[in-house]
């Protein structure tokens, strides 16, 4: 009978329904960031479950706003159907556009993130613009956390950041750089700005001893960024060449557009309130060590007003003294973890004490009211140089408490350090700090936020 050739080509259009379905799903999930997780507002879920009960009760109204068209004159069928998604869609628009409310109008905010030994600062720029400052440590190893994809993705897209103006990798260390696959698989990213060092690197172009071996003798950043294994971590020179300009990606609005920072260039500006401007102050000159690894530092400043918060990653006194005392100058300073605290072959309590003399001579040049160190215990991804990098943070710690007009902040003990800035005047709060106020009751100084640890 006919039975068996219906039968197959219903098998058939069912068989290429379904593959259709695939590489449709294949493409968008190519070419399309999605985020990480998102986990919708209140308003949305309003909105969703509002939305659900009109269509299951629309037998109840639907007619009656057809009488109601009718009567002035629209009895087209399709008219009732415009207002009613006319209605939908200006009842959701609200809640579309609804952005994160921690910042005022005109205001800057700017969260010093807590991952680890891992570096991580997301800028929220007055004209609702934002850059986020390195993306954190990648952990390439199934027994411990990947701080970038478990604490930098959850925290943007809670506060429902799915687009950056901009990523500045302010250096070339592993706790610097090593998450960025990971963050560019997600986010739409118009800008990425990096070190020639590590342009270098992806270009191969780096000296001899940092290219030899399969990936394991190479260089911690060299093994995180284009070797990685875990399976599906993808190399940044991957990720960024499918991010390049193309018909897809401008589909996608996912197109990345890299580059090499020069000292002295403006990599964000903004004119709502405030003057706010987010510079690049001096670059050091890349080198390779023995382990393989390049070694690249900078020193960025964000101005808002009269406010000044000085980054600096990774650069020694010798290149900072090409930097005037002016320029220095900062209310906030984010204190380096490598160079400048490291006197190399200096041992024993000559080496304390030239410690504590490079940082009072920096903190006399900066003069900051608040210092931050991110900082956690660094087995992760200082391997066997962690001994000296903790007994480091013991000599800053103990340097710190005898400096009382000084506040000094480690993300391991307060959690993510927030610091709203009117460009007239600022605060900083610490995640411990708006936990306490949360539980506590006070209305007056709670801030909403998730209980994970940035």
């Amino acid at each position: 009978g006919v039975g068996p050739f219906i039968a197959l080509i219903l098998n058939a259009a069912n068989w290429l329904g379904a593959t259709l379905f695939v590489d449709v799903a294949h493409f968008f999930a190519k070419y399309f960031p999605y985020p990480f997780v998102h986990r919708p507002s209140l308003g949305e879920l309003f909105f969703y479950y509002a939305v659900a009960s009109a269509w299951v009760w629309a037998p109840r109204w639907y007619p009656g706003l057809k009488t109601w068209c009718a009567t002035r004159g629209a009895t087209s069928p399709w008219a009732p159907r415009a207002v009613s998604a006319g209605l939908i869609v200006l009842s959701g628009l609200p809640f579309l556009l609804e952005g994160n409310h921690a910042r005022g109008k005109n205001e800057a905010m700017i969260e010093v993130l807590s991952i680890g030994f891992g570096s991580s600062i997301h800028v929220h720029a007055p004209d609702d613009g934002h850059l986020l400052l390195d993306v954190g440590y990648s952990q390439q190893d199934l027994a411990r956390r990947i701080d970038a994809e478990w604490t930098v993705l959850p925290y943007l897209s809670h506060i429902g950041v799915r687009h950056l103006d901009g990523l500045v990798l302010t250096g070339t260390a592993a706790e610097r750089v090593a998450g960025t696959s990971y963050l560019l698989d997600h986010l739409r990213c118009d800008h990425l700005w990096m070190p020639d060092g590590l342009a270098r690197m992806m270009a191969r172009e780096v000296a001899s001893p940092y290219l030899q071996g399969d990936g394991e003798e190479a260089g911690i950043v060299y093994q995180r960024l284009m070797r990685p294994i875990l399976p599906g971590v993808r190399p940044l020179p991957t990720v960024l060449a499918a991010r390049a300009p193309s018909a897809q990606t401008w589909l996608a609005h996912s197109a990345v557009k890299p580059s090499i920072y020069r000292a002295g260039e403006v990599l964000y500006d903004s004119a709502v309130g405030e003057p706010f401007q987010v510079v690049m102050l001096k670059v050091g000159d890349p080198y390779v060590d023995a382990a393989g690894d390049v070694h690249q530092g900078s020193v960025l400043r964000i101005d808002h007003g009269s406010f000044r918060m000085l980054v600096i990653s990774d650069i020694d006194l010798d290149l900072l003294s090409g930097v005037s005392d002016r320029e220095l100058k900062a209310d906030i300073l984010v204190l380096p973890r490598r160079t400048l605290l490291d006197p190399g072959y200096v041992r024993g309590d000559r080496r304390v004490q030239t410690m504590e003399s490079q940082v009072r001579s920096l903190l006399q040049r900066v003069q900051p009211e608040q210092v931050i160190l991110e900082y956690a215990y660094p087995r992760a991804v200082m391997g066997g140089a962690t001994r000296d990098v903790t007994q480091r943070f013991q000599v800053l710690d103990r340097l710190f408490r005898r400096q009382p007009d000084i506040r000094f902040y480690v993300t391991e003990r307060t959690g993510s350090i927030r610091i709203h800035t009117t460009g007239d005047s600022y605060r900083v709060e610490t995640m411990a700090e708006r936990n306490r106020s949360r539980y506590s009751g006070d209305a007056d100084n709670t801030v909403s936020s998730i209980s994970v640890g940035f």
